[in-house]
């Protein structure tokens, strides 16, 4: 596999800038989970994003730099070996690879459909 590409302040990212993303996309997806079932896969996938920017924006913050990855295991381990002091529990860690698996699924349907997350879901 390719090298995941890095992306640095000098790119124009800001952690500050990741981090409100991070929330805005944790509201929204609050807003697909508490609608309708019809919207979990889209509220789910956005719920993993969320995860995924907030990390990303305190990966930036402590290194100046984060991967272009998806994986939130590979982010949480990231941390650790950046110096944070993360203690998940076996629940929280099986949470994170079905947060994983589930943006992986999503990821291979919206490849093989050619469509947009949620597209199908709008009716």
């Amino acid at each position: 596999t390719a090298p995941l590409a890095t992306y640095k302040q000098s790119n124009g990212y800001l952690a500050e800038d990741l981090l409100q993303s991070g929330l805005h996309h944790y509201e929204a997806s609050k807003v697909l989970l508490n609608s309708s079932p019809a919207f979990f896969d889209s509220g789910g996938y956005i719920l993993h994003l969320a995860i995924e920017l907030m990390l990303k924006s305190w990966i930036f913050h402590l290194n100046g730099e984060f991967d272009g990855t998806h994986c939130l295991q590979h982010l949480r381990q990231t941390l650790i070996e950046s110096g944070t002091k993360l203690s998940f529990t076996r629940e929280e860690n099986k949470l994170l690879e079905h947060f994983d698996r589930l943006y992986e699924l999503i990821s291979e349907q919206k490849k093989a459909n050619g469509d947009r997350i949620g597209r199908t879901d709008a009716g």
